[in-house]
């Protein structure tokens, strides 16, 4: 049987939303603060944020007929295969910030010795994924 992809995404920029609102005030603290040489302190928060950017805009999530496939990493990239016949149990988790967006946390409970647990953190349209599983 061919494989096929059922499901392609990523994680919701939503998981870095109070980073993101926290690092941004910072930035404009030192902006409006900050003199001579220490106005150039604003370039931690803003690295912090790209940072965090890239993490999610570099990673990726796809669900074939037969595999789970997380893609992540900056610098070094990670990639990670589960047989979907090795899931054995699914949950959601959302909480509050992430339901004002629609999204979730999912959870999945394996039988494979290398990667008992994975979670799928802010995953748009959550409950499509695991139905799809």
């Amino acid at each position: 049987m061919e494989e096929e992809i059922i499901w392609s995404g990523k994680t919701s920029h939503v998981r870095y939303l109070f980073t993101y609102s926290i690092m941004f005030c910072t930035a404009l603290l030192i902006y409006f603060k900050a003199h001579g040489y220490y106005r150039c302190l604003i370039l931690v928060p803003a690295i912090w944020i790209m940072w965090n950017y890239l993490s999610i805009e570099l990673s990726s999530i796809t669900i074939t007929n037969q595999r789970l496939i997380i893609k992540h990493g900056i610098i070094n990239h990670y990639l990670e295969e589960i047989e979907l016949f090795r899931i054995k149990d699914i949950s959601i988790y959302t909480p509050i910030a992430y339901r004002l967006n629609s999204c979730a946390n999912l959870i999945f409970v394996t039988s494979d010795k290398t990667t008992p647990n994975i979670v799928l953190i802010a995953i748009h349209g959550a409950t499509v994924v695991k139905d799809l599983i």
